[in-house]
């Protein structure tokens, strides 16, 4: 897993989080904020794909939740296959200790609760992250 992946994932993940709820959004052709956003989101994609990134692994209670954003995700950039790994809790908590012990990271992204979540940013467990399109995501959903 690269740091161009991670940012493609952390960027979609955020734009598609933040207001792909509806059809009406998923359909248009500013999904992303803007036509700039759009573009920059794109181009992460695309470089994704020519490192040879084919999969997003997702850990987390979640799975079934976000199932529509990750269909979404899949629409829009089928070259990406979303897996999903459905932990939590104390079972989840070993998974990363042990990822991060061996160096051998599997999960691109943690779906979880704040408290659990907390422990992995509280340890460097994560990289920081700006989307692209952050100006254009409402003030709630910043952090």
């Amino acid at each position: 897993m690269n740091a161009n992946r991670r940012t493609f994932v952390s960027g979609t993940a955020a734009t598609l989080l933040s207001g792909a709820w509806t059809s009406s959004l998923a359909q248009s052709p500013n999904w992303a904020g803007s036509a700039a956003d759009t573009e920059a989101l794109n181009k992460l994609y695309d470089a994704a794909v020519s490192a040879g990134e084919k999969e997003v692994v997702i850990y987390g209670a979640y799975f079934g939740i976000f199932r529509p954003i990750w269909d979404q995700f899949q629409a829009r950039f089928p070259k990406i296959s979303i897996i999903g790994s459905p932990l939590s809790g104390a079972q989840l908590a070993t998974k990363l200790d042990a990822e991060y012990s061996s160096g051998q990271h599997s999960a691109d992204i943690v779906t979880s609760g704040f408290t659990e979540l907390m422990g992995t940013v509280s340890a460097n467990r994560g990289l920081p992250y700006v989307p692209p399109n952050i100006a254009n995501i409402p003030r709630r959903y910043h952090d």
